[in-house]
């Protein structure tokens, strides 16, 4: 008798083993499955806007900058006038690429790596997530395959500047679970991560909402204290989006008339991600949506129907109040962001599913539960014989797509010739690319192409400006440039452009408007102020030029980076004029309030005499590999010679490097007076 009391008492804790070692192997599976599918697109070449968030943004390459983060938009806009809400607001992502930099510098193999293991932890969670919901471990991990391989995710694994979804992914399950296992303070501390991760997270309280109610079953009262921090902590981030953080929370101004077309405009696009899950194409990008222009628009009526079909299975679901109920809810609500209620770009894009999906994920574990439940062989059979070529057709294709985005002459090639609204982009890049290889005229018929298809686009006559400019038509190339700046008058980059050709045109005091017009639009662009005093100083005006480095460093003070590149910048105007008393007190200034910023503090302590030459040669061997150009860097040496009086390095400097330097006069107008000034210093030590 005991001993069948024994046994009965020992039977719970086998299985409980035998799940943990399930769970402990299909972990495992899920994370080679990831990996291998993946393992083909790893250190591919950066695309679109990983471009603006990685290579062009100097506020992830030095840790010390984290905090500048947290004080603008996600995407890095050298040019963009004033901060549009469209930049976005999501701090804590640009940390993980300042990370990633730190120890990848712009190796993207790194930043690939980040992704897929967030990837195969979003897996892990989800697995983690049905195993509580349905305890039944091969509908838990069916599942979770289904979710690991799908193609869908390619967008947001693959393409680096997706990873705000899947770090979202991770830390919206991450909030599930220890809520669920009632780590109120861990969940409500995941919950605030997860807001400065993607502006969808202030949903999570719902998902909450649906919890309590389809599993924990709480009561009304208990329920409510366990939430109220929550929806506090989402009231909380909403005001200091609103009235403390740079970046505007929405657009100024929404004509609900139009949300209201766009919203009930969405029921082909819906159809078009059920689509995409069921039968995802070798190649998708990006789509565009045609929203209907009145009420009666066939495109309404279609999405009143396919929302009537959701309200259906909602009711039939909300009988049972389980998993399949959960997870239709899931999936709605990480939907209804995508749904353009607020417009913006890209309208249709598979990476806005990979949080919905788990819902569709969890909706799919509540049948698989019943089914197994259910131990009809027949149905089970028939299950699997649809469900393994199907996860094998998702894997040959996910392994497809990688392999396109493994080559960026290829990716850019299938946009070029997708149906994709944005096959302009992909024309754009082709010939961005044959300038980058240096095969210049392989560039004009896809830039050509991408301008019968779209005139009015100012990146295509920008790119159009730099090929004439590369073949010395600065006339020409001012011609496009001008065009891109009055395409987008706010892009101050563009107008960037026509100064700088101005200056090529020794038109100085044209450029010097031009720059001036650009600092009223944007006071706080540090490149303007650098701008107008090389235009100033190359006019005869130095003393203005050094008024305008001042006052770009009282306008842009709050950011140590950008004060320490106008400084230095002042530092050359003034080395240039003989102010050595201005040089000293512009390094002394960097060494004292900024010595640790990336780049800049190295070349103050050279240029003072604290590195020698050997020091920072090595420097730019093993820290600055890729982040200055040669030429600059030897000015910088130059200029260290001459300040410190090294006469036997300068000369020694200046013969090894004469063809190089001569070079340099004819391509900067400025450094004719830096080696000039170099040549004088060499006779005085020669005298």
């Amino acid at each position: 008798m005991t001993a069948a009391i024994e046994k009965r008492q020992q039977k719970p804790q086998r299985i409980e083993r035998l799940s943990a070692n399930f769970s402990f192997v299909a972990c495992l599976l899920l994370a080679t499955v990831v990996a291998t599918l993946y393992s083909v697109s790893l250190g591919h070449n950066f695309l679109f806007d990983e471009e603006n968030l990685i290579i062009w943004n100097p506020y992830i390459k030095d840790l010390s900058l984290i905090p500048e983060l947290f004080k603008r938009g996600f995407f890095y806009f050298q040019g963009r006038a004033t901060p549009l809400w469209t930049e976005y607001y999501r701090p804590l992502t640009s940390v993980t690429f300042a990370l990633d930099y730190h120890f990848w510098k712009g190796n993207p193999l790194g930043y690939n790596l980040t992704n897929v293991v967030l990837h195969v932890l979003s897996c892990i969670l989800l697995l983690r997530v049905l195993l509580k919901m349905y305890k039944n471990v091969w509908a838990a991990f069916l599942s979770a395959l289904l979710y690991s391989v799908h193609t869908i995710h390619t967008e947001a694994v693959t393409y680096t500047a997706s990873r705000s979804d899947l770090l979202m992914g991770v830390l919206a399950l991450s909030v599930l679970l220890l809520y669920w296992n009632s780590h109120l303070k861990s969940a409500l501390f995941a919950g605030g991560l997860s807001l400065f991760v993607k502006e969808s997270a202030v949903l999570i309280p719902v998902y909450l909402v649906f919890l309590e109610w389809c599993f924990l079953k709480s009561g009304f009262k208990r329920a409510a204290l366990k939430l109220v921090p929550f929806f506090i902590l989402i009231a909380l981030f909403i005001l200091y989006r609103k009235f403390i953080c740079p970046i505007p929370l929405g657009p100024s101004s929404i004509n609900w008339h139009d949300a209201a077309l766009r919203f009930f405009s969405m029921g082909g696009p819906l159809l078009s991600y059920f689509q995409t899950l069921i039968a995802p194409e070798p190649f998708k990008f990006s789509q565009h949506v045609h929203f209907a222009a009145h009420f009666s628009d066939p495109a309404v009526w279609l999405t009143v129907f396919v929302l009537f079909l959701l309200a259906m299975l909602w009711l039939i679901l909300l009988r049972y109040r389980a998993g399949g109920f959960f997870g239709l809810n899931f999936f709605i609500i990480s939907l209804l962001p995508s749904m353009q209620i607020i417009g913006y770009y890209p309208e249709w894009a598979e990476h806005y599913l990979y949080v919905p999906f788990m819902g569709i994920v969890i909706l799919l574990g509540d049948f698989l539960n019943k089914l197994f439940e259910s131990k009809r062989r027949a149905l089970i059979a028939i299950f699997l014989a649809t469900y393994v070529p199907f996860i094998l057709f998702l894997g040959m294709r996910t392994w497809q797509r990688n392999e396109i985005y493994n080559d960026a002459k290829r990716f850019y090639q299938a946009l070029s010739q997708s149906n994709s609204i944005y096959a302009v982009y992909g024309y754009q890049n082709l010939a961005r690319l044959a300038i980058e290889e240096d095969h210049w005229e392989d560039a004009i018929v896809p830039l050509k192409t991408a301008l019968s298809i779209w005139p009015y686009f100012g990146k295509t006559h920008q790119l159009l400006g730099r090929y004439y400019r590369h073949r010395n038509d600065d006339a020409e190339a001012l011609k496009y440039y001008e065009k891109a700046y009055a395409f987008d008058p706010e892009n101050n980059e563009f107008s960037m452009n026509v100064g700088n050709t101005l200056v090529n045109l020794r038109r100085y005091e044209e450029a010097a408007k031009v720059f001036a017009d650009a600092q009223k639009r944007n006071p706080k662009d540090f490149w303007v102020y650098i701008h107008l005093m090389a235009s100033h100083e190359l006019a005869g005006r130095p003393e203005q030029a050094l008024r305008w480095g001042e006052q770009g460093l009282a306008m842009t003070g709050d950011s140590k980076l950008n004060s320490a590149i106008l400084l230095t910048k002042i530092v050359g105007l003034a080395y240039r004029q003989r102010w050595d008393d201005v040089v000293n007190a512009k390094l002394d200034l960097m060494l004292q309030n900024y010595p640790e910023i990336y780049w800049y503090a190295d070349i103050a302590r050279l240029l003072k005499g604290k590195m020698d030459e050997a020091e920072f040669r090595s420097l730019l061997r093993s820290k600055y590999s890729g982040f200055e150009s040669a030429a600059s860097a030897k000015s910088y040496l130059l200029m260290s010679f001459v300040l410190n009086n090294q006469g036997a390095g300068l000369e020694a400097f200046i013969r090894d490097n004469d063809k190089e330097l001569q070079a340099l006069v004819d391509k900067e107008p400025l450094f004719k007076e830096e080696l000039a000034r170099a040549k004088e210093g060499l006779k005085l030590h020669e005298a």
